[in-house]
């Protein structure tokens, strides 16, 4: 009883913040969010120069490959539904709908990482193939790639992590998280590539590596250590279409978005090939230092998402006690 209380006077104290100072709020979330996508464009860099000494063709395939990789991250922007919701659900005060949804989320996320993992497996060659992969680009590719599709279930688990933490307000675990498994990528690509000798798959390898570190420390941080504010527990779940279609309702078009993004560097990538992996090889650095720019814009509107949420619950639970969502 006494636990639960202090859990509710602490969750009050971060709504009563939020509503008294939206501008600094704003700015305290957006900064940890920023920073935690800088470490993984810097991770993107660093990875292109280990693999950039194995030639033109590796950095082409790494290339290619990355387009899926940002497919996956447009597949699994679906999690910001589920931001919005435990946001709308914090402002209400309403915290067993807040359990519930983060539950959702998960299994969601789970469900769509197999998913893409099961697709992915299956057509590596022929997606790249489709791209403009060819001879030994496309071998490099596809074993680059059947090798990071293995982490697609632990890449989907943490994106929904990360959301419903941001949902609720904590940004700073996630770009601890996120900071820790990027130096271990750093740190695990020289060593596969060079040291143990397996060049373009040893990058695949510590990316996956460093995928499976995300969700370790997101599985420990929300069932072991129950450090979150939502509490995940077969006990607070009770399954509802009508809860899972308010989340897919916000996070689809988001998804959708992203993925017409992705699917246009698809098709740049295609028409790039024509002049040559070495042309392909240029525009994925150049592509790494043009993240760089709007990483500021991607953070801010990432971190208003949840103010604007925790603004609606409030509003809704203010002026109608029911909030049927």
């Amino acid at each position: 009883m006494k636990k639960i209380e202090e859990e509710t006077a602490q969750e009050n104290s971060r709504l009563n913040e939020f509503l008294q100072f939206p501008e600094r709020s704003l700015i305290r979330l957006s900064i940890p969010i920023i920073i935690g996508m800088g470490m993984h464009i810097l991770y993107s860099i660093v990875d292109m120069i280990f693999v950039g000494r194995l030639g033109g063709e590796a950095i082409a395939a790494v290339t290619f490959s990355g387009s899926f990789l940002f497919l996956m991250f447009s597949f699994s922007s679906v999690s910001v539904g589920s931001q919005s919701l435990i946001a709308r659900w914090m402002g209400a005060k309403d915290h067993l709908k807040a359990n519930n949804t983060a539950i959702h989320s998960l299994l969601l996320g789970t469900f769509l990482g197999i998913a893409f993992f099961l697709t992915g497996r299956i057509f590596t060659e022929e997606i790249l193939i489709l791209v403009g992969a060819k001879d030994k680009t496309l071998s490099l590719g596809t074993t680059y790639l059947e090798i990071l599709f293995l982490g697609s279930p632990f890449l989907f688990f943490s994106a929904f992590s990360r959301a419903i933490l941001i949902g609720e307000g904590d940004t700073k675990t996630p770009v601890i998280i996120m900071t820790s498994a990027t130096f271990l990528n750093i740190i695990l690509d020289p060593i596969f590539i060079y040291t143990l000798g397996w060049g373009v798959p040893g990058a695949a390898w510590a990316t996956v590596v460093a995928m499976l570190t995300s969700f370790t420390a997101y599985f420990y941080f929300l069932f072991v250590r129950r450090g979150a504010y939502v509490s995940i527990s077969p006990k607070f779940f009770h399954p509802s279409f009508r809860l899972l279609k308010q989340m897919l309702r916000v996070g689809v078009p988001a998804s959708l978005n992203q993925l017409v993004m992705s699917i246009g560097g698809m098709c740049l990538h295609r028409i790039i090939s024509i002049f040559g992996s070495q042309a392909i090889a240029g525009y994925g650095l150049g592509g790494k230092i043009d993240m760089l720019i709007i990483l500021p814009f991607i953070g801010i509107s990432t971190a208003l998402l949840s103010l604007v949420g925790i603004y609606y619950g409030l509003f809704k639970y203010s002026y109608d006690k029911s909030y049927p969502l």
